[in-house]
């Protein structure tokens, strides 16, 4: 599971500071018995910007024994002109959706660090049913004493009634891993990491081919 804070902000917030901590004091005050857990409320924003992604990382050049689920990922900013609008204290986010009565329903939960105003966050609440990943190897051969040619195929599939963005993570590209052929463009994220961002239509699949040249 990828961390929550993809982006460190650099915005300060207005609480009051102590030292390299903010203060959150409570609205009112509240009493707490013996042995007793309450939840209070410390940050009320409405009308915050968000968007429900998908995510999947495949963890080396390897093939899955069947297709596997997508993360599904809430993105949004704790900017102060695009979001909360504030620093977060590390603890557990839980997330609510109203369902098709107006009823909220939990949907899923993540643990996030002590975040600064200005970031960008990636809770992944759960995994999704309907929307699959299956990478398979197609092909391995040895061109050298030294390298290895690897071919990937990855099939992404949608069961929702509406087209999905996923973004398709192929990790463990250690040492002096290129990427030779591929059906469309990936973003080389870092040295272990490249992405490609597919759309899959409604019902529908996408297939994306790459072909590895690594040092084993």
């Amino acid at each position: 599971t990828p961390p929550p804070l993809r982006q460190a902000g650099t915005e300060t917030s207005d609480r009051e500071r102590l030292g390299d901590f903010y203060l959150y004091p409570l609205p009112e005050r509240t009493t707490i018995a013996n042995r007793q857990t309450k939840q209070v409320s410390f940050l009320d924003v409405q009308s915050t910007p968000a968007a429900r992604a998908y995510e999947y990382r495949n963890g080396w050049l390897g093939t899955a024994e069947q297709p596997q689920s997508a993360n599904t990922v809430l993105r949004f900013s704790s900017s102060r002109e695009q979001g909360l609008g504030d620093a977060l204290p590390a603890g557990t986010v839980r997330v609510y959706q109203r369902d098709a009565r107006g009823n909220p329903q939990f949907v899923g939960e993540s643990p996030i660090g002590h975040t600064p105003m200005g970031s960008s966050i990636g809770l992944t609440t759960g995994q999704a049913f309907d929307v699959k990943v299956h990478p398979v190897v197609e092909r391995r051969e040895r061109v050298s004493d030294d390298r290895w040619r690897t071919t990937m195929r990855y099939t992404l599939t949608n069961a929702t009634p509406g087209p999905v963005t996923v973004d398709l993570i192929q990790a463990g590209l250690w040492g002096e891993t290129r990427i030779v052929e591929e059906s469309r463009e990936s973003n080389r994220r870092s040295a272990d990491e490249t992405l490609w961002r597919v759309n899959v239509p409604a019902n529908g699949e996408a297939i994306v081919t790459a072909t590895f040249d690594t040092e084993y």
